[in-house]
């Protein structure tokens, strides 16, 4: 039997099967310019067009940390780790079917969805539980005159971060049972979040279609938010 879309069955646990735009490098430090080779014809790709996609989520899998919402659907482009798609090509996730080449990324590997709303306009849809944001820089974010509860003025380390996107909570975190996302979390705001927590968005220039400096937060780790009135 010839391999097609249709007959392609992993997709009934938690994998969304995704077409792939290939990329030829990411950034490092902003500056350098590094190839992730898989073979000498193919880079990772971080950024591809969803194909196929359960309609719900399965959370007994073990390597579900949380509860969260499908919210992808065929033709959605999305983005994702590299790490995650490195593993569907070591592990075997990968396939050519009429000449193109496909593989299966764990729903909770992505990032963020871009759904076209006819020719020019589009929505972007943050994924499992992330935030999009840009950096605001602070020599000292912890010496701004707001009124910030002193657990969090103890920290050593905080960023900084202007929330552009919001997107759905997460729910029922395996490892932090007690935790609740923050559902008041608007566009606008300022989250404050461990320096860990405010991540470099690697193309997401082009994902946006145009050039911004994008940082993507998780709600888990933001600490704290700023409403200016």
């Amino acid at each position: 039997m010839n391999l097609t879309i249709d007959n392609i069955t992993a997709t009934g646990g938690n994998n969304v099967l995704i077409e792939p735009f290939p990329n030829d490098y990411i950034t490092i430090g902003g500056k350098e310019l590094v190839l992730i080779p898989v073979n000498e014809n193919t880079s990772v790709a971080v950024t591809g067009k969803v194909v196929k996609c359960p309609k719900v989520l399965d959370f007994s899998y073990l390597d579900y940390d949380f509860e969260t919402t499908m919210e992808v659907i065929p033709g959605d482009e999305v983005i994702f780790s590299y790490v995650s798609a490195r593993a569907a090509y070591e592990c075997g996730l990968t396939f050519n079917i009429d000449g193109k080449f496909y593989f299966l990324i764990t729903y909770y590997h992505l990032y963020a969805a871009k759904r076209m709303k006819g020719v020019l306009h589009y929505d972007i849809i943050p994924l499992n539980g992330q935030l999009i944001c840009t950096s605001v820089e602070e020599k000292n974010p912890l010496e701004l005159p707001y009124d910030l509860p002193d657990d969090i003025r103890s920290r050593q380390s905080v960023k900084l971060a202007k929330v552009l996107v919001t997107g759905s909570c997460n729910k029922n975190y395996k490892l932090f049972p007690n935790h609740k996302d923050d559902e008041d979390i608007r566009v606008g705001d300022i989250v404050i979040v461990d320096a860990y927590g405010l991540l470099k968005a690697e193309y997401w220039d082009r994902f946006f279609g145009k050039e911004q400096d994008i940082y993507r937060v998780s709600r888990l780790d933001v600490i704290g938010k700023i409403r200016l009135k």
